[in-house]
């Protein structure tokens, strides 16, 4: 079982010796990420501030054991390769969510922790590729879009053959129309 199974299960016993619950809905994971158009180029747009990020901070000020033995800006390769950071496109971030999903049997919401390890406008474009293409995934806004494309998918055949005899009668009209007016 993955870390936060047992973390939940922590949860559960520790309120039940408490006489109280706790709901999944409630809990909430914080997952360092940044995106990009493609996962080479968020690697690469945070590749120093993601190592110092991790260095600086959770190595030499809180002092955790290093991710790798090697220098700052490769840390970046260890944690999106483990899974501990998610630096990539938004399929990445989705694929991630799931994941965790997975992982924990269930959780009531994603906290994506500031780092800003990029450049100011890098950072809010990745902030604005979780906005259009991951929160509408995980919203539920996507449903109803999704559905139509889908039923346009699969019926293209006899909606463009509607399509045809449609114009087809429009032009008939048409031309039929102007002929009479144009005997009159």
């Amino acid at each position: 079982t993955s870390k936060l199974k047992e973390f939940w299960g922590i949860a559960e016993k520790t309120a039940a010796e408490h006489g109280k619950t706790v709901d999944r809905n409630e809990w909430r994971l914080a997952l360092p990420v940044h995106l990009a158009e493609d996962r080479e180029e968020a690697i690469e747009q945070a590749r120093v501030g993601a190592g110092r990020f991790q260095r600086e901070y959770f190595e030499d000020t809180i002092g955790l054991d290093p991710v790798i033995d090697g220098p700052a800006d490769q840390i970046i390769d260890e944690q999106v390769k483990t899974g501990a950071w998610c630096v990539g496109t938004p399929d990445d971030l989705i694929a991630a969510i799931e994941r965790l999903d997975e992982e924990t049997g269930g959780f009531g919401g994603l906290l994506i922790m500031a780092t800003e390890w990029a450049t100011r406008e890098q950072v809010l474009h990745s902030y604005e590729l979780v906005a259009r293409y991951v929160m509408p995934r995980f919203q539920g806004s996507l449903v109803n879009l999704t559905a139509s494309r889908d039923f346009h998918a699969d019926n293209k055949d006899a909606l463009h053959a509607m399509r045809v005899r449609s114009l087809e009668t429009a032009r008939d009209d048409y031309v039929g129309r102007t002929k009479t007016s144009s005997t009159r």
